[in-house]
């Protein structure tokens, strides 16, 4: 039996798609999918609600990579590594450390699965509109890595040859190179089960992702491993800069805690 204090905090409802260009979902190449593959978990308070189709409205679409172009074999074993990474919007050298996990120089013996959930990617392109006169969004964030090229996460993706799931939260800067960016995951094997969450929205837009790793048991197709991220706002305004002050990302995590998954 749910209780009172569980029914007062249930946040959200299910709804087909949010109103605005970010509820469109394409392929690594941009092209439309024909039918949506993604779940949405929606706000539903009007003030809410407004906030946060104007900004749907400011990025672009979901991308969704089902699968490798080339599969690899689950004969090696079961293990898979899971590793989350806040990769502050292309600061993060993602090709090397790809490249040094498969090869073994990061852990002492090659992994051959992986799955990266990464808070803070970003795609730059890929039918990401003008933004709407009048909307404030959140401003650049583009560092210059010293190491290596500010790829975003869907050229990684076909570079690397990974399924990869990506929602955009907010837009990254108003001016050209346009660009916006969310939270990804990145996946040796097939991904499903699409769901995007929104999160009551505080100084920015926020959607918590969630997807299934298909194949995660070599000897059983049917185990799948259910995977999150979720990237909470560390805080509501410049007069409140200790983190934990205002209580939004309590809120914003106890809202994702009602969510089924």
């Amino acid at each position: 039996m749910t209780s009172p204090a569980t029914a007062r905090a249930q946040p959200s409802e299910v709804r087909p798609l949010p109103s605005g260009a970010c509820a469109h979902v394409v392929d690594a190449h941009g092209m439309p999918l024909s039918t949506s593959p993604v779940e949405w978990m929606l706000r539903r308070t009007p003030n809410e609600r407004k906030k946060l189709d104007a900004h749907c409205d400011a990025v672009g679409p979901v991308v969704v990579r089902l699968s490798p172009d080339t599969p690899r074999s689950r004969d090696d074993g079961d293990d898979i590594a899971v590793i989350g990474w806040n990769v502050h919007v292309g600061g993060g050298d993602l090709t090397s450390f790809v490249r040094r996990l498969e090869t073994g120089a990061l852990t002492g013996s090659p992994i051959r699965h992986y799955v990266l959930l990464l808070q803070e990617a970003h795609r730059a392109g890929g039918g990401i509109p003008r933004t709407p006169e009048g909307l404030r969004v959140p401003r650049r964030i583009a560092p210059r890595p010293r190491t290596h090229a500010r790829d975003d996460v869907v050229t990684i993706a076909r570079r690397l040859d990974l399924s990869l799931y990506y929602v955009p939260s907010m837009r990254n800067g108003r001016q050209a190179p346009f660009e916006d960016r969310g939270n990804a995951i990145l996946s040796t094997l097939p991904l499903d089960g699409f769901t995007a969450i929104e999160l009551p929205i505080a100084r920015q837009r926020r959607i918590a992702i969630s997807a299934r790793i298909r194949g995660a048991d070599r000897d059983d197709p049917a185990v799948t491993l259910q995977v999150h991220v979720v990237h909470l706002d560390a805080f509501a305004g410049l007069s409140r800069l200790w983190i934990f002050a205002t209580g939004w990302r309590n809120r914003q995590a106890g809202a994702f805690a009602f969510y089924p998954t």
